[in-house]
């Protein structure tokens, strides 16, 4: 039975997809899309336990919304205060549309999602430096 199922997953092998095959404003806008239907979920069943997210939390008698894990920044915030779930929807399907027709939210998006350039001379945090 198990070499059954590794022959399926083995005749099933693809190769690894590229870094940054993907574009970052598709990326955003799916993740976005995530979190509206996780909003959908909480509006059906206030006590539903979901999946952790960073973009919004309950906070302060309403909820308290970031726009992706590492929060953009737009109009000079990062976090928004509303009272419903309802406004944590329209706001989110509000920067679906950002990302389909604001030139400056697409550059905050794509600079946002752009990887880090590592020192290679600088050991990774909680690693002592390799020794010749």
């Amino acid at each position: 039975m198990s070499i059954d199922i590794r022959a399926m997953f083995k005749a099933k092998k693809a190769e690894a997809p590229a870094k940054g095959q993907r574009d970052a404003i598709s990326l955003f806008k799916g993740s976005a899309r995530t979190q509206i239907k996780k909003i959908e979920e909480l509006k059906k069943d206030p006590l539903a336990t979901i999946a952790a997210t960073n973009w919004f939390k309950r906070y302060d008698g309403g909820y308290r919304l970031q726009l992706g894990r590492k929060p953009l920044e737009l109009d000079g915030a990062r976090y928004w205060q509303v009272s419903d779930l309802d406004e944590a929807l329209a706001l989110f399907e509000g920067a679906i549309e950002l990302a389909d027709t604001d030139q400056e939210f697409q550059e905050a998006i794509r600079s946002a999602k752009k990887p880090k350039e590592v020192d290679p001379a600088k050991p990774k945090r909680g690693r002592k430096p390799k020794t010749a």
